[in-house]
């Protein structure tokens, strides 16, 4: 049987590339789509995506291109409805367009699409809103705000699906010996608490202002070193090099420019906890890839969440107020508890490292009317949590 063309498209943290690899490994025949002034990504390394990158990226030159190549595919992914925003107004005849050859597609809402930009009185908001009309499904993050807009919005082309972390070929390193002179903990999500930024109906901000007043108590209680690895990113970083100065953090504080892939897996592979966000409510893919690598989650996940997306409660170290990061901190301060953290994270991530497809792929079967490969079965309970 011949194999389904798929394609992928949306630059957005370079997920096209996750997805395409992953679809890629599955047997797929996938091709990455970017607009050409997006440009070929510097991060489609070898090491990290080994099927994609032969392939490389396919580029389109304005819309009328992409109205000419999209009858290829028999479906796209498409992140962040980048799909409709590339046709622009093209996309207004979509629904009807494909009665002669255009594929049904998925937009996987990735954050602030869905819980802030579908929702504003705008003329990117009234787009955002069309596009989410005309996708066959809608993939929606099991955050809070963007479930509960769904409802408001009242989507019936959309489910709640854990996100597609990009494939990692790196086992969980082996750490026998946890650090018990020093607590490396890393911080790669965007400085932003809605200090600089203070449109109403925010609600992707990350609360790094809670953590950083809590990690200053903990600094002045504990014993041990700590070492903060911080990306210098997202609309409050100036705030924050302000408050960290003022809270007595800057001899504690190591900050970090841009990473790639391989930086990134590095610096998550040498902290001894990755730091995400406290407002959100749910988990994206940085806390994927940490798990992936081994590498205990401190962050926020409302308690619908998982039970939206899981059959196990995710291992990760939940808090949401200035008192409960601090009481986390504290936890992780005992080697010996943090060793058991790392176990319980490689315990669960075992079968669901490669299991997110599938999900996936039962939606394209539904749009296309055939399975490209046949869906392996739902991971299975890997035992009692008792972490909440």
């Amino acid at each position: 049987m011949r194999r389904q063309r798929v394609a992928v498209i949306g630059s957005l943290a370079s997920c096209d590339l996750g997805l395409g690899e992953a679809l890629l490994r599955r047997g797929l025949d996938v091709t990455v789509l970017r607009h050409a002034a997006e440009g070929a990504s510097r991060d489609l390394d070898p090491e990290i995506f080994p099927a994609l990158a032969p392939r490389g990226i396919t580029t389109f030159g304005s819309q009328k291109e992409l109205v000419w190549i999209l009858p290829r595919y028999a479906f796209v992914f498409s992140y962040t409805s980048a799909l409709a925003n590339h046709l622009g107004a093209f996309a207004r005849v979509y629904a009807a367009a494909q009665a002669v050859g255009w594929p049904r597609w998925m937009n996987i809402c990735t954050g602030s699409d869905i819980t802030e930009l579908a929702r504003e009185d705008t003329q990117a908001g009234r787009r955002q809103r069309h596009a989410l009309g005309i996708a066959f499904v809608n993939v929606i993050p099991n955050y809070p705000w963007a479930i509960a807009n769904a409802v408001e919005l009242r989507l019936r082309n959309a489910v709640v699906l854990p996100f597609p972390f990009r494939p990692i070929n790196v086992a969980p390193a082996p750490r026998e010996r946890i650090r018990r002179d020093q607590l490396v903990l890393f911080h790669p999500s965007n400085l932003d608490w809605g200090l600089t930024d203070r449109r109403p109906g925010r609600t992707s901000t990350k609360g790094n202002d809670r953590f950083l007043r809590a990690l200053a108590r903990f600094v002045a209680e504990t014993d041990r070193e700590v070492r903060l690895v911080a990306l210098d990113r997202g609309p409050d970083r100036e705030p924050a090099r302000t408050l960290v100065a003022d809270l007595g953090l800057s001899e504690v504080v190591q900050w970090r420019t841009t990473l790639s892939h391989v930086e990134l897996y590095e610096a998550i592979e040498d902290a001894d906890v990755v730091v995400d966000q406290f407002d959100v409510g749910g988990m994206g893919g940085i806390a994927w890839e940490s798990m992936a690598l081994g590498t205990p989650v401190l962050t926020y996940v409302h308690p619908s969440s998982d039970r939206l997306s899981f059959d196990v409660p995710s291992p990760v170290l939940n808090a949401y107020t200035e008192d409960e990061i601090l009481s986390k901190l504290r936890l992780l301060s005992d080697p010996d508890t943090l060793q058991e953290r790392r176990r319980r994270v490689v315990e669960w991530m075992a079968p669901r490292r490669d299991g997110q497809l599938d999900r996936y792929l039962l939606y394209m079967a539904l749009a296309t009317g055939r399975h490209p490969l046949g869906a392996r079965p739902a991971p299975g309970p890997v035992g009692p949590d008792d972490s909440r």
